[in-house]
């Protein structure tokens, strides 16, 4: 959580830097206003880095509610979380994020309730986890050429491509692996 805070604050303090030691103000306007792409200060992966923001931003919730004075420290991160998390312009991260807290709150309420959660086998978290992939993958590969053109679309093809190879390595040498 602590990493992906330092790696937001990064991002968000790269911006001034930069402006500071080029003196060109366009670098500035291009994260805020002139163009649409994004980026961040460690990764050049937009989605990555959304990504990343978004994980420290989830595994830094129970760090919300600790003492006063590290309190405000955490809820100034968040701050800085969402700058950086606009900065990159990942959407795919932001609709994670929603999803995400979403779940987050909705156990929150029912422990505040005083419900436990229901109890789910990893067997069963095991077999939704290879459906969801299978339907991924089978999606990817469905469409014309012209169909994955698009980022959204691309990026799930590459995906399915690596699942691919990870099986068939996997099942080369189940027991061992194939080394690097």
């Amino acid at each position: 959580a602590l990493s992906g805070l330092l790696a937001a604050a990064a991002s968000v303090v790269a911006v001034p830097i930069t402006y500071l030691t080029t003196g060109d103000f366009n670098e500035v306007l291009r994260y805020v206003v002139i163009t649409r792409s994004r980026g961040s200060f460690h990764l050049h992966d937009v989605n990555a880095a959304g990504s990343h923001y978004i994980l420290a931003g989830l595994l830094s919730l129970p760090f919300a509610r600790t003492p006063a004075p590290a309190q405000v420290w955490w809820r100034a991160g968040y701050l800085v979380l969402v700058v950086a998390l606009w900065m990159s312009g990942s959407r795919a991260a932001w609709v994670a994020g929603a999803l995400g807290m979403a779940v987050w709150w909705a156990a929150h309420q029912r422990a505040a309730r005083g419900r436990h959660l229901p109890a789910v086998s990893t067997r069963v978290l095991a077999i939704v986890a290879m459906v969801v992939l299978v339907a991924l993958t089978a999606s990817a590969r469905l469409g014309t050429e012209s169909a994955s053109s698009g980022s959204a679309i691309r990026s799930l093809a590459i995906r399915a491509e690596f699942l691919d190879t990870s099986l068939r390595m996997w099942a080369t040498s189940p027991a061992l692996g194939v080394g690097v």
